[in-house]
């Protein structure tokens, strides 16, 4: 299943979660697939991204973003890898070590749970386009945001943090109530340990929740 969003980007220049709480890195993990390999780091910080040929598997959430001018989106950071592919101009890939430029094709992954910075450089014809493609596990996509988040943390597969899919299921779902009763219900934990949790994984709730709303509303806003 592919969702398609398409996002239209002619009238900002630049776009920014200005405000959000840092996020640390937290490993290098990439989309399974035969094809990946390492890209050249050439003195900059560029392990962390691979490159890909051929289309991701499974289910996933699809924005198409054009821009007919220069363009950036600030400090996007992602539960789940993010797969991005420009397919017309320059995109670049910018983290605090350094930029990784991406002409059409192949596609770049970079890893889940790391902050980065997506810039669109217009081709000589004024206009640049980038897909960008989030992996969505084929469950939490028909399964209401309760059970998608109760289920999730009971399997825990790979012993991935209580944040991590929390912010997952606050991306999938950013209009539901996101709060520490609620959480607390879904969890078995009591509040007070469920605080101490996410404090243990160097997350407090209101900024993640914060965080995964800004960014699916910045996606969203210039969506078709």
């Amino acid at each position: 299943m592919l969702r398609d969003r398409r996002v239209l980007i002619t009238s900002v220049g630049r776009a920014s979660l200005a405000g959000a709480s840092h996020v640390r890195d937290a490993g290098s993990s990439s989309l399974p697939s035969d094809s990946d390999h390492a890209l050249p780091t050439e003195g900059r910080d560029e392990s962390a991204f691979t490159e890909k040929d051929g289309n991701s598997a499974g289910p996933s959430l699809c924005f198409t973003l054009t821009s007919t001018r220069e363009t950036a989106l600030r400090e996007l950071w992602f539960p789940f890898a993010t797969t991005i592919e420009a397919r017309r101009g320059m995109v670049s890939i910018v983290r605090a070590q350094g930029a990784y430029r991406c002409c059409p094709k192949p596609r770049v992954v970079v890893p889940a749970q790391f902050m980065f910075d997506i810039e669109l450089h217009p081709d000589a014809t004024g206009a640049s386009e980038l897909t960008l493609v989030v992996p969505v596990d084929a469950d939490s996509i028909s399964r209401g945001p309760e059970d998608q988040l109760r289920v999730a943390l009971l399997e825990r597969p790979g012993g991935k943090s209580l944040s991590c899919y929390l912010a997952a299921a606050v991306f999938i779902n950013p209009d539901e109530t996101w709060d520490i009763p609620r959480l607390s219900d879904l969890t078995g934990m009591d509040e007070t340990q469920l605080r101490r949790r996410l404090f243990a994984e160097s997350h407090s709730l209101t900024e993640l929740v914060r965080k995964q709303r800004m960014q699916r509303a910045l996606i969203n806003r210039f969506s078709t």
